[in-house]
């Protein structure tokens, strides 16, 4: 995985050269332009799922009185700075992040589509964030197949992807799976 993330950050340093260059520097040197934002858009837009799952995290938890820094992953600790939250760009760079594969993205759009009461579209991201993610990203689908949203409710596969998750520390799946342990035994 790191290895895809290092050369999608290289094909968007030689696609967008010094521009995304130096919006790398600002940002890990804590610096905020309003510029950085559209710079980081564009590399979103050609392809690279990581920098639209920070800019759909970014969106969906800004503040508007101030920039908001959030760490990424391609630089080991880069921040985006972005200017007053904003549900639908939150929802748009999600889209495109889980469209890229991006764990991270799609259990963000899964996230959102659950508010808006869609179980299907929210199964289907959540069911991508698991099988991109890795365990951890599995508690969700699991709650979907033990509440039968969007598909037919199966309580043994819902009990062994909170196992899944609990094995990835997740202490809501922990939870969850020893309760649904005790009633699918039964």
């Amino acid at each position: 995985m790191k290895k895809i993330i290092f050369l999608l950050t290289l094909v968007c340093s030689v696609i967008l050269g010094d521009e995304y260059a130096q919006v790398l520097s600002n940002v890990k040197n804590g610096i905020c332009k309003d510029s950085d934002a559209a710079v980081l858009d564009k590399v979103c837009q050609a392809g690279n799922g990581v920098v639209c799952s920070n800019l759909a995290f970014a969106y969906s938890y800004a503040r508007s009185s101030a920039p908001k820094k959030f760490p990424g992953a391609e630089t080991g600790g880069t921040r985006i700075c972005i200017y007053g939250k904003n549900q639908e760009k939150a929802i748009f760079y999600a889209e495109l992040g889980c469209k890229y594969d991006s764990a991270d993205a799609c259990k963000t759009l899964g996230y959102y589509y659950n508010i808006k009461k869609d179980d299907c579209k929210s199964f289907e991201a959540n069911k991508k964030a698991c099988a991109l993610g890795g365990d951890y990203y599995c508690y969700n689908l699991a709650v979907a197949y033990e509440k039968g949203l969007c598909i037919e409710e199966d309580k043994t596969k819902a009990l062994n992807l909170y196992k899944k998750a609990c094995k990835a520390n997740d202490q809501s799946a922990c939870n969850n799976y020893k309760r649904l342990r005790k009633s699918v035994r039964k």
